[in-house]
């Protein structure tokens, strides 16, 4: 059985950073995240259905924050990108790479900006983490990722969605019928949700459904996780064409 040592100065550099994730940066070496510990391997492989060996791939993980999907990626043999809106000195990604001697490249930019900071069709996979609800424009969104994922390319999406319950004024209502229809809804939330500013949109699953198809992309996959506070969806959608363009007198 092989033994792995962390040396003390992993081990102090990642104890004395802030972190949101926790997941193991090193075998035996977990942040101390503000989450509960993540098993990345098994999201990704399990519940989006990715490729143990991405050897010669390249993927773009959103919403990176402190990295732990970046990392997993980069593992797996591919060359990993991982975008943030925050500095990667700001939360514990620029250590987790020191510590892990990683390559992984970070960049620091908006999911609107998608199509300049990236050339078209740059990458086979895109994870989309944590990120839609935060949105304003989430349909601009997809639309950016579809420029940059190749034709046939993944992309893997995880989210708040509305499947139990919606929140108004610190009180939960029954939302069964629309948590269920085959009509695309979205609760907007104004002055946030789960006493966040910064989430406005809580779509039913009909809802990402159609975000995704239009903006040329085929769900394969989808799976939900009902923990309250929160309600999670996750799909896994294959990009079948070039994104719509709009209409430019309108």
């Amino acid at each position: 059985m092989e033994v792995h040592t962390v040396s003390e100065e992993a081990r102090s550099a990642i104890e004395g950073r802030r972190w949101f994730h926790s997941f193991e940066v090193l075998p035996g070496l977990w942040t101390p995240g503000r989450s509960s510990r993540i098993d990345t391997r098994h999201v990704l492989s399990d519940l989006h259905g990715l490729p143990q060996d991405m050897t010669g791939m390249r993927a773009l993980d959103i919403g990176t924050l402190d990295g732990p999907y970046a990392f997993e990626l980069e593992k797996r043999g591919a060359d990993a990108v991982g975008l943030d809106i925050q500095s990667p000195d700001r939360m514990g990604f620029n250590t987790a790479k020191k510590v892990r001697n990683s390559k992984v490249q970070h960049v620091q930019g908006n999911v609107y900006d998608l199509s300049t900071l990236f050339p078209s069709e740059s990458f086979d996979i895109v994870l989309f983490f944590g990120v839609w609800y935060h949105l304003k424009n989430p349909v601009r969104a997809f639309e950016q990722i579809n420029l940059v994922l190749k034709t046939g390319g993944t992309l893997a999406a995880e989210g708040e969605c509305l499947l139990n319950y919606m929140e108004f004024n610190d009180s939960a209502l029954q939302v069964d019928t629309l948590s269920k229809s085959d009509i695309p809804l979205s609760i907007f939330y104004p002055n946030g949700v789960k006493n966040d500013v910064s989430s406005w949109y809580v779509p039913n699953p009909a809802c990402v459904k159609a975000w995704t198809e239009a903006t040329s992309f085929n769900v394969i996959q989808t799976t939900f996780e009902d923990h309250p506070p929160h309600q999670r969806m996750r799909i896994s959608a294959i990009k079948s064409g070039s994104v719509r363009v709009d209409n430019p007198v309108w």
